[in-house]
């Protein structure tokens, strides 16, 4: 699943949702189940919160996100789900870009690529026998350190979370996804 972020219900952008899901499901020999949600419920609670009593950036903007669902593996289905999942969050990313001029990335634990400021962002996740999972991240195309994406996940609170992991975690036994480097210094 890939997400962003939306302001509010829009009907043009629901639209064009819809006719490009339409497309995509009814392509010949499609293989992928293409699915897309939206989550609407009031953020009144969390927004009146001290921002720096939470970890995550906070907006009033709600979370949509592309779902795809296929059977069978394969290079072209990989690229198929990469190219939709794309386009579709592409839709409702571009609508938001043109209504409040910020960039838009998602809700972290969905989102497998984003665009901060002017540059493009990707995380690839890569399975290893077990259960261990590797992330591995560029910007632009190049290699970047871990920490990247959890500082745009976690802005400004990320110095604060850092000293946080130096004390509580400096061995940094949880260290995936959008792992904090630890730093009592931060």
């Amino acid at each position: 699943m890939k997400s962003v972020n939306q302001s509010g219900p829009r009907p043009e952008v629901s639209r064009k949702l819809f006719d490009k899901l339409s497309e995509l499901n009814a392509a010949p020999g499609n293989e992928v189940q293409h699915f897309y949600v939206f989550e609407y419920f009031p953020h009144r609670t969390v927004l009146n919160l001290p921002e720096d009593a939470t970890a995550f950036l906070r907006s009033h903007r709600t979370m949509t996100g592309a779902a795809m669902k296929w059977a069978k593996n394969s290079p072209s289905v990989e690229e198929a789900v990469k190219r939709a999942v794309h386009e579709l969050t592409d839709i409702v990313a571009e609508a938001e870009t043109q209504a409040s001029g910020g960039s838009n990335m998602g809700y972290g634990n969905f989102s497998q690529s984003f665009n901060l400021a002017d540059h493009s962002v990707e995380l690839t996740m890569t399975r290893r026998i077990g259960s261990e999972t590797e992330a591995k991240a560029t910007v632009d195309g190049a290699q970047v350190p871990d920490d990247s994406n959890s500082r745009a996940l976690f802005g400004r609170n990320y110095p604060r979370l850092q000293r946080l992991k130096a004390k509580y975690d400096p061995d940094n036994v949880f260290s995936r996804w959008f792992a904090i480097t630890p730093n009592a210094d931060a």
